[in-house]
């Protein structure tokens, strides 16, 4: 931080969302005024320069030290967690201890907030007046201290309301003009979209405010609690059913366990960890021996819970996936919420309020089976194959393979602090988004890394009520290692062979291949056939020539609309014979941009234009989507 470096390289557009429900990172940027991608080629290490101190470089540089300090002394597992609630950082959380805490509706304890502010404001306040400060003087030097600490503390949106409210807070006591915590969360909120408007498109400042609203309204509900432990209940309620509507837009899925949960672990941490965290790194700034002692008992601490947590979130209990929302049930979500907390604080219709309020949350819980329309999604998961489908009104829900990305060999400054899955950052999210709690059969056409590599994250997540894999003698080792997988968790496996076949309602599926007595892998990808919103489709896996060859062998009348083609473009697959034999009207082509292999070849890409076939590819138009009724669909793609 405050070096200057002369580089040379050349502007790039971020790309946008190439998968339905997923993270848009075009969007993203823009919203934080980045609009280009700079990739540089030369960095002129001569030219580097330290940039004029100003106070907010100051302020950074400061920041970074303490962050640097904690790593000095913390272990690995840890350091994430205290950094996180002394500066905001969040980078060094592991992905389990993260998702862990996402999971189980509890990682706003890892987020500087009106807990904190409020701790060290009380904290601040005490000992100024403890060594002399007048109380006038006290809360002068508070307002002060207040903005250096917004950026010290990494200027998240919950920093900044929590910082900004407690000033404004302070000013109206400072001049006798008593400021209402109403008045002063909605100045708050003027003030940092004034700065920032594209804030309010974030999650973390939808959830501040909007918990700190209902919070503050909820005040004659509140004040009806004659315990703690009442109070901690009712607050708990009030955040995550008013916070209930973001939540699902953004993630999905709640826990159920989150408000016991949430009534174990605030304390805790408010009254505990939080306090000892600070002990602790004032310690270390003052008199390390004593800080490294404080070390031990914090990292003894946060080992237990951080343990607890991950546990819990292990079972995956109470954990309900309801898909992203549509706009009537955002809609529904915010009129059923603000008639129940209408109803509870004026203690008439409350149960009427809550059947409302309930029947819109199983309403969108299984507004999947209600919707007449099903779909085909061919998922840009790069080089590789995932391909979702979904019948009308979700009779039946199958994954045709689930890829992994497929990692080469890298120099350690080249690997991201956070790995990149495929599986859980792609396939698994974009399930979710869908309300998808179970597939009806995982479709494995063959045991390529690209076709299988996510299948185990992927049983992990979601429940599986079949497996199936393709007739035969070559199982490599990654696939034995899913068929024992299947087998510890009670999966049935299903080996399919050509005229085998499954019927749901009138929807039929055909498998065609493989025969088990092909020597390549590719030419032992199961084949399936059937028929989806009234036109043909056929799903070849990594069928090459020899395999296509046999296959019009024994299905010589074989005609199609949708043909996904083979090996991904490969010049091996999606021969002439096949084209001639088939007549597809449309190819999908599954591929990674910019692919070592070269896919889809050239070869392939002038047969299907010889045949006057539309092309579709995952590399240039991103997730491609067939939604479609019992007649009739239509294609639409991620990148038109």
């Amino acid at each position: 931080i405050g070096n200057q470096y002369a580089l040379k390289g050349s502007l790039s557009q971020p790309s946008s969302a190439r998968n339905p429900n997923s993270f848009n990172y075009q969007t993203y940027l823009y919203r934080k005024n980045i609009h280009w991608i700079f990739q540089p080629e030369s960095i002129s290490i001569s030219q580097c320069q330290k940039t004029k101190e100003g106070l907010y470089l100051y302020l950074m540089i400061k920041r970074q030290q303490g962050i640097e300090l904690i790593e000095r002394y913390f272990p690995l597992d840890v350091i994430g967690i205290v950094q996180a609630l002394m500066f905001g950082e969040r980078a060094s959380i592991t992905d389990e201890i993260l998702s862990s805490y996402q999971s189980q509706g509890i990682v706003h304890l890892l987020a500087i907030s009106g807990l904190h502010v409020g701790f060290l404001t009380g904290l601040v306040f005490f000992l100024l007046i403890r060594i002399g400060v007048t109380r006038e003087h006290a809360t002068t030097m508070l307002m002060m201290i207040l903005p250096f600490y917004m950026v010290i503390a990494g200027g998240a949106p919950s920093v900044l309301r929590a910082c900004l409210m407690t000033m404004l807070l302070l000013i109206s006591i400072k001049w006798k003009n008593k400021l209402s915590p109403l008045d002063a969360v909605s100045i708050a909120c003027i003030i940092i979209l004034f700065y920032n408007p594209y804030l309010i498109f974030e999650a973390g400042f939808q959830l501040s405010f909007i918990v700190s609203y209902s919070l503050i309204l909820s005040g004659k509900i509140l004040k009806s609690t004659g315990h703690f432990f009442g109070m901690i209940l009712k607050v708990t309620t009030i955040a995550q059913i008013s916070a209930l509507p973001v939540i699902l837009t953004n993630f999905y899925e709640i826990s159920l366990i989150s408000i016991p949960l949430n009534m174990f672990f605030v304390p805790l941490y408010s009254l505990f960890i939080l306090p000892l965290t600070l002990a602790t790194f004032l310690s270390l700034l003052i008199f390390a021996p004593l800080g490294e002692l404080f070390v031990l008992l914090l990292t003894y601490v946060l080992r237990i819970t951080n343990s607890i947590v991950t546990w819990i979130s292990s079972y995956q209990f109470g954990i309900l996936t309801f898909g992203k929302p549509a706009f009537l049930f955002i809609g529904l979500y915010i009129l059923s919420i603000f008639f129940l907390f209408y109803s509870w604080e004026r203690n008439k219709n409350t149960n009427v309020a809550l059947t409302i309020f309930l029947v819109v949350c199983v309403t969108h819980y299984f507004s999947s089976y209600l919707n007449p329309y099903g779909e085909v999604t061919v998922l840009d998961i790069g080089q590789g194959d995932t391909i979702f489908i979904r019948l009308p009104y979700q009779r039946a829900a199958y994954m045709i393979d689930v890829s992994e990305k497929l990692s080469f060999g890298k120099e350690d400054w080249q690997e991201r602090k956070k790995s990149y899955s495929v599986s859980s950052d792609v396939v698994i999210p974009f399930l979710k988004s869908k309300g998808i709690r179970k597939l009806d059969s995982l479709i494995i056409t063959h045991g390529d890394f690209d076709h299988i590599g996510g299948a185990a994250t992927l049983m992990n997540e979601i429940e599986i009520k079949k497996l199936l894999l393709g007739q035969g003698n070559n199982e490599n080792n990654l696939e034995k290692q899913i068929i024992t997988m299947a087998n510890k968790k009670d999966i049935p496996i299903m080996i399919v062979k050509s005229g085998d076949y499954w019927k749901i309602d009138q929807t039929i599926f055909y498998v065609l291949a493989p025969t088990g007595k092909k020597s390549s892998a590719n030419d032992q990808s199961i084949v399936i056939f059937t028929e989806l919103g009234g036109v043909r489709w056929l799903f070849t896996g990594d069928l090459e020539e020899e395999g296509e060859r046999d296959l019009l062998h024994r299905f010589p009348k074989l005609e199609v609309d949708i043909l996904k083609a083979g090996h991904h473009g490969s010049r091996t697959s999606s021969t002439e014979l096949l084209l001639e034999h088939t007549k597809p009207k449309i190819a999908l082509i599954s591929v990674g941009r910019n692919n070592r292999y070269k896919h889809p070849h050239q070869e392939v890409l002038d047969r299907l234009k010889k045949h006057e076939v539309e092309i579709f590819r995952t590399d240039q138009q991103g997730g491609i989507v067939f939604k479609f009724t019992k007649k009739k669909g239509t294609f639409t793609v991620m990148i038109p």
